[in-house]
């Protein structure tokens, strides 16, 4: 009989079961998510790069017909410039998908694009340690293999939010797959105008370049919502005196709800990828 109880009590403290509360000590974050990861890039004019503070050189874009193409360079300050003007005659509406049909809707949505493949840009993700930032901050909270600790990005579209009316009412991404967990935006900088201008109080992932007013990227998620006004990217003033214009950046998980404010002035333009875990 004593040997049969302690068989049962040497039983219950099997290793597994002695390690169970270690294990979920150790997988369980210590906090809660992070609505978003941003920051900002600054942009470098020398050829030479300080090792000691990330930067990147200035944004180019390049787009059109082979041999026809043409680039455009950011910061970018001039909303009449004759490439601008050619970026967005090639921008086509972007429909959404509703009851299994392609519609166009611009009361919830006005915004042109370029698919992926319309276009080339020398913005890498991995520049100005911006992927290095947002693994080690998303990642644990993204619900994949613990085992994938790289984040890779790639490129979806390049948007335009213009006045009057570019806008995009409130909505969340599905993940395409198991690894798909995020996206990222990444504003180019130049000058807009938006319905309400708010002080930018967080940054989002997801590429944005920019010449307007207005156009607040707005994120909302279990009763937090964080504000992002971006239309002075282009303007060392709209940061800090003698500052170079800058990169900002956000990335989030999808299920975040988002949405952009109605552009009143100008033309907010965005580079989006999705976030995979590697």
């Amino acid at each position: 009989m004593a040997s049969q109880v302690l068989n049962r009590a040497r039983a219950s403290f099997t290793e597994p079961t002695m390690l169970k509360p270690l294990k979920r000590s150790i997988t369980t974050p210590a906090h809660s998510a992070p609505l978003a990861i941003s920051g900002s890039v600054p942009i470098r004019y020398s050829i030479v790069r300080n090792l000691d503070t990330p930067s990147v050189r200035p944004i180019q874009l390049r787009f059109g017909k082979d041999g026809e193409g043409s680039t455009l360079t950011f910061p970018h300050t001039r909303a009449s410039s004759e490439p601008l003007q050619q970026l967005l005659t090639a921008a086509s509406p972007t429909t959404m998908l509703r009851s299994g049909q392609e519609v166009l809707d611009t009361d919830y949505r006005e915004v042109g694009k370029l698919n992926a493949n319309q276009f080339a840009t020398n913005f890498c993700p991995h520049a100005g340690g911006v992927l290095d930032t947002v693994a080690p901050q998303l990642l644990p909270f993204a619900g994949c293999d613990k085992e994938k600790r790289g984040v890779v990005a790639e490129i979806v579209r390049w948007n335009a939010y213009s006045a009057p009316g570019g806008k995009f009412k409130l909505h969340s991404d599905a993940a395409q797959n198991e690894k798909h967990f995020g996206r990222l935006v990444v504003a180019l900088p130049t000058e807009f105008e938006g319905e309400h201008a708010l002080p930018c109080k967080l940054n989002v992932l997801l590429l944005m370049l920019t010449l307007s007013s207005g156009g607040e990227l707005i994120l909302r998620s279990k009763g937090q919502e964080l504000v992002c006004d971006w239309s002075k990217a282009a303007t060392p003033a709209g940061y800090a005196p003698s500052a170079l214009p800058t990169i900002p950046w956000v990335a989030f998980h999808n299920g975040c709800q988002h949405e952009v404010r109605e552009v009143t002035a100008g033309h907010r333009f965005t580079l989006t990828y999705s976030l995979y875990a590697t």
